[in-house]
């Protein structure tokens, strides 16, 4: 990837590791477990449950990799090896015999890596005796996900509960900089992780971590070992790092948790820094926007097929027909519209497209992130729009440094595009999103615009995302409501909003956007506006008749207002936390509710006015309640600004939700007169 590496690539090496000396640094004192592969004890294959998680479907019983360079007559090499144990404790958890290992694999790279060894065994308890079924070939196929990635897919033989399954394997590279990261824990309970890393003093890496478990094991040590350069021996520094973490529990997402990836424990590696003996000095490697820019740049591929308007006029005919009048946002509308729901995305984000010419795209309807958002940029420029790629490094690749990329997450490329003096991020490979708004998947960190003036686009979400709501219900007088109520969605809530619609009925989506379910409310009929075009808000209008819904009496009827429309019980129930909150947007919320009385009866009893917020003002709610003669107007407005919430104002948090949901738990008493 970095050419100015190239050098740094191939040494002719002619010795292997010597150890001459050692200082150590312990940080901590748990003893890691010595586990032979190969060899497992009957207590595991005999064990039914995992004590500390009687419900685990499988854990893992020992995990180990170990990163380090290796020379002979070749050159130099990155070796990363990972000796994987687990215990398979119900027919579910059988899934965890399913495995695939990533080898890094560019096209047009004289550098290689490669899958050196891979082996496995399930053991099984057999009429009290071990046996053992190898991993063989059969079990194993490659797939080719993205242009720069191979997998290696296996399934382990023979498995049934019971079994405990083991692999390892040893990935040989030429690619300095791919430094294997770690993930410690898992949707299973984990017995011991542990990471050993090996740098000679030739490179300096960053080193990225996250998560809030405590690590069993953190130790440094200094090895002095000799390296061989042009016929003559050096002593060169390896800097050991080792970490491990035992007893960990399954990860159990929380609610408003979006990407559970991005808050459980890992590290991850970028190069920092080079220098050799015959070097005057280090060499920063300038792991930048720009830098990253310059490398896409060689490639042409993606910048070529995304301005390369060839073939594409009869295309543009179709959708934009022979109007010469149009705006330029009319055209973009139009454009955008046409390639998301006549062009088929096939699930895989790339940076780079597979096809020569997007004409190709347009032909075969479907393609790639890369194809498709570059079939809809080429048609931009056809039509007269500046457009150009913009890549980004989507959720699925975790959490994203804004200021310090690393390039082989960049897995998917979106267009910006220049209509009427502004300026668009658009995405057509979601049948949800718009030209005003990306796929939430989008949202992470930064988008680098391939423009002949390159630039950086933070991708956040604006705070346009509203929802609002008008009922007017006619409570009578045995307690039961009957009305209209109208809604309407804006931004990322009708986002999801057409998510659920999509996989759901339309009355059930109607019940879970009302949070009708389970509250005896039902849907007499109903318009919905919107549910398809996504540049507009997504509006509904239901009739509703519920009965029961206030408690009555001989003289009085009482009622929760807000009963059906709001949920009952805080969703931070945890007492602490320690994750952050994700709100993922910004949004607000409004509910006008309109209550005609019965006639005879008068109030007697309502919830008093309030208007509160959190410590830092980010979020604010406020209820009040109007009477009119014989109707009851109850308002609620809830205002969020903010995406995210800190372990350490969590409580803050919790206790403003407990403020609303009590609030919501107050009535209305109405008596006779």
């Amino acid at each position: 990837m970095y050419s100015f590496l190239a050098f740094a690539f191939r040494f002719f090496l002619f010795i292997n590791i010597i150890l001459v000396a050692m200082t150590t640094k312990v940080f901590a004192q748990t003893t890691s477990p010595v586990v032979q592969f190969g060899k497992v004890n009957q207590d595991e294959l005999a064990m039914t449950t995992y004590p500390a998680d009687p419900k685990a479907e499988a854990f893992v019983l020992y995990e180990k990799g170990v990163s380090y360079w290796y020379s002979d007559y070749k050159g130099m090499k990155l070796i990363h090896e990972r000796h994987v144990r687990i215990k398979i404790l119900s027919a579910a958890g059988a899934s965890w015999t399913k495995v695939e290992i990533p080898i890094y694999k560019p096209k047009n790279s004289e550098q290689i890596e490669v899958l050196e060894t891979l082996e496995g065994y399930t053991h099984l308890l057999k009429d009290g005796k071990i046996v053992r079924y190898a991993l063989e070939s059969q079990d194993m196929f490659l797939v080719k996900p993205t242009p720069d990635v191979q997998l290696t897919r296996f399934v382990m033989p023979y498995c049934e509960v019971g079994a405990v399954i083991e692999y390892r394997y040893k990935i040989s590279s030429d690619y300095i900089f791919n430094l294997q990261g770690w993930d410690f824990q898992k949707s299973i309970p984990v017995r011991w992780s542990e990471y050993e890393v090996k740098i000679p003093e030739y490179f300096s890496y960053n080193q990225f971590v996250q998560g809030y478990e405590k690590y069993a094991l953190d130790e440094k040590k200094t090895i002095q070992d000799y390296f061989g350069f042009s016929g003559r021996l050096e002593t060169v520094d390896i800097y050991t790092n080792r970490w491990a973490m035992q007893d960990l529990p399954a990860f159990q997402p929380l609610p408003f948790m979006e990407n559970p990836a991005n808050v459980m424990p890992k590290m991850e590696f970028a190069l920092e820094s080079f220098k050799f003996s015959w070097m005057p000095s280090r060499q920063k490697v300038p792991a930048d926007w720009k830098t990253i820019y310059t490398e896409i740049k060689k490639e042409d591929k993606t910048i070529d097929f995304f301005r390369k308007t060839n073939g594409l006029d009869q295309a543009l005919l179709t959708i934009l027909g022979t109007a010469e009048n149009q705006s330029e946002t009319a055209k973009l509308t139009a454009i955008f519209g046409y390639v998301q729901s006549q062009v088929k995305w096939n699930g895989e984000y790339s940076r780079l497209p597979n096809a020569k010419k997007a004409e190709t795209i347009w032909q075969s309807k479907k393609g790639n992130s890369a194809e498709i958002n570059g079939l809809l940029a080429a048609l931009c420029r056809q039509a007269g729009l500046k457009s150009y790629a913009a890549v980004l490094a989507s959720k699925e690749t975790g959490k994203a440094n804004p200021e310090y990329p690393i390039f082989n997450k960049l897995n998917h490329c979106i267009v910006t595009v220049i209509a009427d003096s502004k300026t668009y991020l658009l995405d057509a490979t979601s049948p949800y999103s718009s030209p005003t708004l990306l796929p939430l998947n989008c949202l992470n960190g930064k988008a680098l615009v391939l423009a002949e003036d390159w630039y950086t686009v933070a991708l956040v979400a604006t705070p346009d995302h509203t929802k609002t709501l008008q009922a007017t219900l006619t409570l009578t007088e045995n307690g039961n409501l009957e009305g209209k109520a109208t809604t309407e969605e804006t931004g990322y809530i009708a986002y999801k909003s057409r998510e659920i619609a999509a996989t759901q009925t339309k009355e059930i989506a109607l019940q879970r956007s009302l949070l009708l379910a389970g509250k005896g409310i039902g849907i007499a009929n109903y318009t919905l506006q919107g549910d398809t075009l996504t540049d507009l808000p997504l509006q509904m209008e239901v009739t509703l008749q519920a009965s029961k819904q206030a408690e009555t009496t001989n003289n009085s009827l009482t009622i929760k207002p807000f009963a059906w429309l709001t949920e009952t019980s805080n969703p931070f129930a945890e007492a602490t936390r320690k994750y952050p909150v994700d709100f993922v947007f910004p949004f607000q919320e409004s509910y006008q509710l309109t209550y005609l009385l019965p006639k005879g009866y008068s109030v007697k009893q309502i919830p008093v006015n309030t208007i509160f917020s959190t410590a830092d003002n980010l979020l604010t709610y406020q209820f009040e309640i109007l009477q009119d003669q014989n109707k009851l107007i109850v308002l609620h407005r809830l205002k969020v600004q903010t995406t995210k919430i800190e372990p350490a104002n969590y409580a803050d948090l919790r206790s403003f939700w407990d403020k609303i949901v009590s609030k919501h738990q107050e009535v209305i008493r109405l008596e006779k007169k």
